[in-house]
């Protein structure tokens, strides 16, 4: 609920606001599915492109180029085995530079947002940084998560599930459980269940009473279903989960954590897809996972900063489970990032790598870990290092178990291949490839974690043998362990 003495978005904002969505809407038009053909032969090509063109791992703070690099865009049509295709080779360098050029509106708009609500000290919550406005209503007129507001905002929301009258938590929960992306089975129960454990749903006090969660478990079995029926068409697919979240954009206050939420389930169940590159459908289920992902983190930039105009400290408090689970998910983590860091000079040709936030929870002891952590620094005759003679004790504890350190950390730089590294994080640390990909770099750049997952299914199933060349890493890895006893 805004008062008008609150300080709204500047016409400037809303200017780049109107260009950046007219842009979403001709990217939209201009899609087509055999784009994503073309991406992956320009990764191929150029693997410094996917920094370019992939939003779902996009660094706001990363400079653009000013347009498409004609030359290598020529080179993937060509390789993609579109040349002579002049309609689908033309559609798609539109495409690529309306990316570039919806980027470019993005990061104004957030330099924007931050010149205009950016406080000397903005409130935390849980650990998520709001960016208000310097101009705050009287609290007494500023207290908008409240019972009136409640009501009236959501009233008649509940109209809009049609089946949601007759339904129940367990029900609708139940149904969660198996759900259907992409031809592969799939489900939400990790999603629901860490918003049980943040106390979002389902707890005493939750953030969400019984009426909210039933609306949210109702909304995502309706976006779910969506999913499924539209898996072969993706500009319909993308239509129906936009009008889902667009249906909460009317709804004051609470319409935000709504659309929030939806984006992070779906998010999150893709996640967990047991899909892998070059397999049916994977290009699809990647092409729509990065467009609701993008979606997701302005839905959160928003929250965090326009949003957070109308939040008196009793509303911040009440804010706590959501500020906390967001916290720990990536799209959180990525605008925190963003809001938090300071700038920076650009130094070319060097790390552009930003502290971790991520990092395993390996049960070894601190004294194993650092002779594991001394025996991949060593080098023979024979062998290089796994690991630079630099890397530090701290360095290392904080990727392995999360040890706090008085320095931020970056990614650690492998120095041997990357099947050894998918070797090290499968024994060492269990099956967290995401986790490696934030903790580890290989010659600069992040681990390719479908090659990885790849190549240890084959060992693991028997279609493929561990390499000779792994056993020196092996007994590395065992140190301290039953295995390395034996």
């Amino acid at each position: 609920m805004k008062d008008s003495n609150q300080q709204q978005p500047s016409q400037q904002w809303q200017g780049l606001q109107a260009k950046f969505e007219a842009l979403c809407d001709e990217q939209e038009r201009i899609y087509n599915p055999q784009f994503e053909a073309i991406f992956a032969a320009l990764f191929d090509i150029d693997e410094g492109q996917r920094a370019v063109y992939n939003t779902s791992g996009w660094n706001m703070g990363q400079p653009l180029p000013d347009k498409a690099d004609e030359a290598l865009i020529t080179q993937a049509i060509n390789k993609a085995g579109y040349a002579k295709k002049k309609a689908i080779a033309e559609g798609f360098l539109r495409y690529a530079n309306t990316v570039i050029e919806g980027k470019r509106l993005q990061a104004e708009m957030a330099t924007q947002n931050i010149k205009e609500l950016s406080p000397p000290q903005p409130p935390v919550v849980a650990g998520w940084v709001f960016k208000p406005a310097t101009i705050i209503a009287p609290v007494e007129l500023h207290d908008t998560i409240n019972k009136a507001v409640y009501d009236a905002a959501l009233k008649g929301m509940f109209d809009c599930i049609t089946d949601m009258a007759d339904a129940g938590i367990d029900e609708l929960l139940d149904e969660l459980l198996m759900a259907e992306a992409f031809n592969v089975p799939c489900s939400l129960t990790h999603y629901t269940e860490e918003l049980r454990k943040y106390n979002v749903i389902l707890g005493q006090h939750a953030f969400f009473d019984r009426d909210c969660t039933l609306l949210l478990l109702a909304t995502l079995k309706e976006a779910v279903l969506s999913l499924k029926e539209n898996t072969d068409y993706p500009n319909r697919l993308k239509k129906a989960i936009a009008d889902i979240v667009k249906r909460f954009d009317d709804v004051k206050v609470w319409g935000i954590f709504f659309q929030i939420l939806i984006l992070q389930g779906l998010c999150d169940m893709l996640e967990r897809l047991d899909i892998n590159e070059g397999e049916s459908g994977f290009d699809e289920a990647q092409a729509f996972y990065n467009w609701a992902f993008e979606m997701l983190v302005e839905k959160e930039y928003w929250y965090a900063c326009v949003s957070s105009m109308t939040y008196s400290d009793g509303d911040l408090l009440r804010l706590k489970p959501l500020c906390a689970y967001l916290m720990n998910t990536t799209a959180g983590q990525l605008v925190q990032r963003h809001l938090t860091q300071k700038p920076q000079q650009q130094d070319i040709g060097g790390s552009t790598d930003q502290p971790l936030t991520k990092h395993f929870g390996c049960n070894r002891t601190d004294d194993t870990l650092e002779l594991i952590l001394e025996a991949l620094k060593t080098a023979d005759r024979r062998n290089k290092p796994y690991l630079p003679a630099d890397t530090t004790a701290a360095a290392w504890l904080y990727v392995c178990k999360g040890t706090q350190t008085n320095k931020p950390v970056t990614p650690l730089n492998w120095l041997g291949s990357q099947n050894e590294l998918a070797l090290l994080v499968e024994k060492l640390f269990g099956s967290y490839w995401e986790t490696a990909k934030a903790c580890f770099r290989i010659k600069g750049k992040e681990p390719n974690v479908k090659s990885m997952t790849n190549d240890r299914s084959k060992i693991k199933s028997g279609r493929k043998n561990e390499p000779k060349k792994h056993k020196r890493l092996l007994n590395i890895l065992n140190i301290g362990s039953m295995a390395g006893k034996k």
